[in-house]
């Protein structure tokens, strides 16, 4: 079955795919025209304190920071998540996703859009991303229940996605013909929902909060 969605009549808004590299540059271009908006790379926070006028981070370079709000974007392992709630272990689904992105002059025919491809046990999301739509974006989800690494940078193989979705459609095999490595795969975790996703001034977003 093949599902494709490019219209935001759909939606009634903007449907966006971004390059989470272009993101980052979006973000912080608007972020460094603000006056007293200061951007800290390559650092990690390690723990966060919450006391009743706010919040301190302390991070991995030994320098704490004072914080009025602390919103913890930081990821299933998040660790502003542990500080409200404690430790709390994530779930295997069960299934793995495998990840590429295929230069736009290997599927040049295919048009700009959406598109889930799903089949028994499996499925795979393409989109494009970047500027000019320079990159097909793949996600591509099967049960394998051998490998439970939740990771963004745990690579598998172009040869053991192909072998993956052996036997389906011409057309995404065609596009599966493209991949070349590094294709990167990782273990999809989840956890139940928490009844409240914040305490005080810290909170949580994303999958932090609802893997």
């Amino acid at each position: 079955l093949e599902f494709r969605r490019c219209s935001s009549d759909l939606y009634g808004c903007i449907y966006a795919n971004v390059l989470r590299s272009d993101l980052v540059r979006i973000l912080s271009d608007a972020l460094s025209r603000h006056p007293g908006v200061g951007i800290h790379y390559g650092l990690s926070a390690v723990s966060v304190v919450m006391e009743d006028d706010g919040a301190t981070l302390q991070l991995d370079n030994g320098s704490a920071l004072r914080a009025d709000v602390v919103i913890g974007a930081d990821g299933i392992r998040s660790m502003v998540q542990s500080a409200i709630h404690g430790r709390i272990p994530s779930r295997f689904s069960g299934a793995v996703a495998y990840r590429a992105l295929v230069p736009r002059e290997r599927v040049s025919h295919l048009p700009v859009e959406v598109t889930n491809r799903m089949g028994p046990d499996a499925h795979v999301v393409t989109y494009f991303v970047g500027e000019d739509a320079r990159w097909l974006n793949l996600v591509c989800v099967v049960p394998d229940s051998s490998w439970q690494v939740e990771s963004w940078t745990e690579l598998g193989s172009a040869d053991e996605l192909r072998s993956a979705f052996r036997g389906w459609s011409d057309h995404l095999c065609e596009i599966l013909d493209c991949v070349v490595d590094p294709v990167f795969r990782w273990a999809l975790h989840d956890r139940e929902p928490f009844e409240e996703w914040g305490s005080g001034c810290v909170t949580l977003l994303g999958d932090a909060c609802h893997p």
